[in-house]
């Protein structure tokens, strides 16, 4: 029966090319223990027949809504559609080929505390949260002090040297409050331009927290990934040089806006430039040669003002770098000294 009231959590689900993967994802989705939730799929010009799967569903689930993009407009700007239509309390965030354990949405909900966090973190974002191990990428400074809860989980999406992100910077998780969202004016950057929105949006809604009483924390892991060759991330696009100079300024502009002082906001992205440039021009020899790397690295750079600035202007980091990435970015330095 259709109410009046609005959904508890509105579940936005960007669907392409899922092929097998979309029946078991819609099926954990229209069983949730959670009654009142709405299930917005934004259909992205999909060519395999997946469109057809959600109508089906659509036609037997009420709660469901179908949007139609014009054009194939990528993940993040799906999301974007999605978030305009949601009306939901809280929005959650499913992959078209995922799955998720049956309560997931009725635990979230719960943990929002009477709809007073601005978030839910649940997964493996949590424990690193709770380790609070941020010297490797902190001045000495700050790096020894206990931060908040709700500073840690801001550092906790910035690369750390030797360690993986290992599923820390999704989105599926978790559960974000609508009317913060909407309050400060959250969206996902274009995943056709720029690669990690995911990450981009955490770190985003984070830089507005203010306190600790914002932010949930489930240690549970309810969100099931499946990781196969039509994945995003391991798309060869995904992370080139272009998306990755993007990726720099976004979160270059996110960073600023975090009270640790310009010195130690500098040489944070500093590292972050180095760390993904560095990433990039490894896969990027493998794939094209050296002497191809070279010239197109000197081409990505050179074209943009704000990558030469932090290069030329930042001093080298004393902490944050493994042998190899403070190698590289000595090479760095002295390939684009002015």
């Amino acid at each position: 029966m259709i109410t009046d009231a609005l959904p508890k959590v509105s579940i936005i689900v960007p669907v392409y090319n899922a092929g097998e993967h979309l029946r078991p994802c819609m099926d954990t989705l229209i069983n949730q223990t959670l009654r009142e939730i709405e299930i917005v799929c934004v259909l992205d010009c999909p060519t395999d027949g997946s469109d057809a799967i959600v109508e089906e569903y659509a036609a037997k689930d009420e709660r469901i809504v179908v949007v139609r993009n014009k054009q194939n407009l990528n993940i993040g700007e799906s999301r974007n559609v999605g978030l305009c239509v949601a009306c939901g309390e809280y929005i959650g965030f499913s992959d078209h080929d995922d799955t998720r354990e049956l309560d997931m949405y009725e635990k979230l909900y719960e943990a929002t505390d009477n709809q007073s966090k601005a978030v839910v973190f649940s997964g493996k974002i949590v424990s690193v949260i709770h380790e609070n191990c941020v010297s490797s990428f902190l001045h000495q400074e700050i790096s020894e002090r206990e931060f908040p809860i709700y500073q840690r989980a801001f550092l906790s999406f910035l690369p750390r040297v030797g360690r993986k992100f290992e599923g820390r910077g999704h989105i599926t998780p978790n559960l974000y409050q609508r009317s913060f969202l909407n309050e400060h004016k959250l969206k996902f950057v274009d995943s056709n331009k720029c690669y990690g929105e995911d990450i981009l949006f955490n770190m985003d809604l984070l830089s507005y927290v203010q306190s600790d009483s914002e932010i949930g924390l489930i240690q549970h892991d309810y969100y099931k990934y499946l990781l196969h060759g039509e994945n995003t991330h391991l798309a060869s696009w995904f992370s080139d040089g272009p998306h990755v100079v993007q990726h720099v300024h976004t979160m270059s502009d996110i960073i600023s806006r975090v009270p640790y002082g310009k010195e130690i906001t500098n040489q944070l992205i500093f590292i972050i430039l180095i760390c993904l440039i560095y990433t990039w021009f490894r896969r990027n020899i493998r794939s094209n040669g050296f002497n191809n790397t070279i010239r197109l690295l000197k081409e990505i750079i050179n074209s943009d003002l704000v990558c030469l600035e932090i290069i030329n202007k930042t001093p080298m980091p004393r902490y944050g770098f493994s042998l190899p990435k403070r190698l590289f970015a000595l090479w760095m330095k002295q390939m684009f000294y002015t």
